[in-house]
């Protein structure tokens, strides 16, 4: 049989047979197939985390455009309520206003003043309402669905 020597810089004069050699080739060719597949399987891993993470990175500009969408029917439907509530408010003082000048005058009937008065009240809690609604979608996004606004 053939002998191999190894050396290095000391000429160590230990000998492998053929055999020998063999076998370590062999020991050192398994660990690098186990060292390939661990390398594959980390490779897939990371492969399919990178897709998941597309994935969410598309659910979540999806979630961006809707909370804008919804940040925009917000701001609208506040609008609305504000406006519907400035006109309510016009209408008090003008009722206000009325009554001020016809008290002045003391032409006013007891019947008007009567009307003017509840009409004052009906507008009073109709304004109140309103703002506690308004409150109640602001601080409270359960409670909408309630009082007959979206989810």
């Amino acid at each position: 049989m053939r002998k191999f020597v190894a050396k290095n810089k000391k000429e160590s004069k230990k000998s492998y047979d053929k055999d020998e050699v063999l076998v370590m080739f062999e020991s050192l060719q398994d660990s690098i197939g186990f060292l390939a597949e661990g390398q594959q399987s980390i490779k897939d891993e990371l492969t399919s985390f990178k897709d998941e993470m597309y994935i969410f990175k598309d659910e979540m500009y999806s979630f961006r455009d809707e909370m804008y969408i919804f940040k925009k029917q917000t701001e609208d439907n506040f609008g609305a309520v504000f406006k519907y509530l400035s006109s309510l408010e016009d209408e008090v003082m003008e009722i206000r206003a009325d009554l001020k000048k016809n008290k002045e005058n003391k032409s006013a009937s007891k019947k008007w003043m009567q009307g003017i008065e509840k009409r004052l009240t009906q507008l009073e809690k109709k304004l109140v309402v309103k703002r506690i609604g308004t409150l109640k979608q602001k601080y409270n996004p359960k409670i909408r669905s309630v009082i007959g606004g979206k989810k």
